[in-house]
């Protein structure tokens, strides 16, 4: 642990409550500005790299959504076909989408809502913590596949998506155990 200028710890537990950048200077944050804005804004002013790093933002997070919405209802009708999951989850719907599972995911969706109290604040590391579990169960997934197929370059395939399955499963634990520290969420 080390003090900075402005008199506030950094540390691992407080990088994301108190962002400071090598000058010492404080970002100030008004309670209603996210954090990524203010360091973006901080670090790269109103240059063209700020405005990339809020489109990058914003990119990763409507893919992310896109991606529960579009593959969890594939998901949910393999495991019932399998099994694992209830038969009603396999039903393809007339427009051959997987009806079921939309309407679960909804339905849990908006549960989530009513249980946080529409406190997107209290959303958000439960948010990360699934889109980050989903990247590292899928760069996994594929080394697995790249070990059973033993195709051409095989290896070095299998070692990028280890890669990235390590990466993504480190920033899950982190976003775990930094997102769930308050305790008024109602998960703890």
């Amino acid at each position: 642990i080390r003090r900075v200028s402005d008199g506030y710890r950094s540390d691992a537990g407080s990088l994301f409550s108190r962002c400071c950048h090598t000058s010492g200077e404080r970002v100030i944050n008004a309670g209603f500005v996210a954090y990524l804005y203010s360091i973006g804004h901080s670090v790269f002013g109103n240059t063209p790299l700020y405005y990339v790093l809020q489109f990058s933002t914003i990119l990763i997070l409507v893919l992310a959504a896109n991606t529960a919405y579009a593959d969890f209802p594939r998901l949910a009708s393999l495991l019932a076909r399998d099994e694992y999951a209830p038969k009603q989850l396999a039903f393809r719907g007339e427009r051959l989408a997987f009806s079921n599972g939309i309407v679960m995911l909804g339905i849990l969706s908006g549960l989530l809502i009513i249980l946080f109290g529409g406190s997107t604040e209290a959303l958000l590391p439960l948010y990360a913590v699934a889109v980050f579990t989903a990247f590292t169960l899928s760069q996994s997934g594929m080394v697995q596949h790249w070990r059973r197929l033993k195709g051409n370059r095989w290896l070095p395939k299998a070692i990028i998506n280890g890669i990235g399955a390590v990466a993504t499963g480190l920033v899950t634990l982190i976003a775990a155990v930094t997102g769930f520290m308050d305790p008024t969420l109602p998960i703890v």
